[in-house]
């Protein structure tokens, strides 16, 4: 089984279609039957408790500031942000710590355009990429 973690915010709808789209792909035959597993996550600080054994975490995730789907898996692609206590560490954070403490060998997050609804073939294209890395 390959788990992708599917982040956002349930309660803001332009940073839940990653919770959605667990949803969406959790009931998709293809996708199941190929040993994907979505899994729903609001707070990486759950992140600091699993262990991941060196193993590649997947993450789908609404990021600011693009326009298309966008594949990252360079952490320092990731905008810094101010952290004045530990509720201030945001998914960025918190995978880059995880490295830096090597708890996590690869990380690749799938990025959706923050506040954009997915069309049929943009979903189409997320399937085509988690299909490219394999299981």
């Amino acid at each position: 089984m390959t788990k992708i973690y599917c982040f956002g915010n349930k309660d803001l709808e332009e940073d839940n279609i990653a919770l959605k789209l667990a949803d969406e792909f959790n009931n998709d035959t293809e996708l199941t039957l190929k040993g994907f597993e979505f899994e729903k996550a609001t707070n990486p600080d759950f992140f600091l408790n699993e262990n991941f054994e060196n193993k590649e975490i997947v993450i789908i995730d609404a990021v600011k500031g693009i326009d298309n789907i966008k594949i990252i898996n360079n952490l320092d692609d990731l905008k810094e942000t101010k952290t004045t206590t530990m509720h201030d560490f945001d998914l960025g954070n918190t995978l880059k710590l995880l490295k830096k403490l090597d708890k996590v060998k690869e990380v690749t997050i799938i990025g959706i355009p923050y506040g954009k609804e997915l069309k049929k073939f943009d979903k189409e294209s997320i399937k085509m990429i988690l299909q490219s890395l394999g299981n």
